[in-house]
């Protein structure tokens, strides 16, 4: 499943100053790792979205981490592992 699209806002609403924000979000489109598009409902904010690109890298290292994770567990039983895996 793809990550949602989200706002600046959204992205970094509790961390950073919004100068430090609009930084950050312009070196990742710079990078070409994100996109942003204009909000249909208000006119003043953007949506961010991740790039098709970096969706697809981001798939494969989501699969090199769950093979990974079965190297690492392939000694724990199943109910073990998973309850290991759901207090990560």
């Amino acid at each position: 499943m793809a990550p949602k699209p989200t706002t600046p806002t959204g992205c970094w609403s509790k961390v950073s100053p919004p100068p430090t924000r609009v930084a950050a979000l312009n070196e990742l489109a710079d990078r070409g790792l994100t996109q942003r598009s204009p909000d249909p409902n208000e006119r003043r904010r953007s949506i961010i979205t991740i790039t098709r690109a970096e969706n697809r890298r981001l798939r494969r290292l989501e699969k090199i981490l769950a093979d990974v994770q079965d190297e690492l567990l392939a000694r724990v039983c199943c109910a073990g592992r998973r309850a290991r895996l759901d207090r990560a």
